[in-house]
């Protein structure tokens, strides 16, 4: 939340025209999200998950 919340004042910082700002929070928005879901995903792998629990089982 803290991602959009951020982009989207950041742009209104930078600037007072709104079609520039929805341009501006676009990239923001989405590389503050994909920052933190990509490092996620390794954790979500279900073959991944599952290769965890076998080896812990040992």
């Amino acid at each position: 939340m803290t991602t959009v919340v951020g982009s989207g004042i950041a742009a209104q910082r930078l600037s007072t025209n709104v079609g520039l700002r929805l341009l501006e929070n676009s990239p923001a928005t989405v590389f503050g999200l994909a920052v933190l879901i990509l490092p996620l995903t390794c954790l979500t792998d279900p073959s991944g998950t599952i290769a965890i629990l076998r080896a812990a089982e040992r």
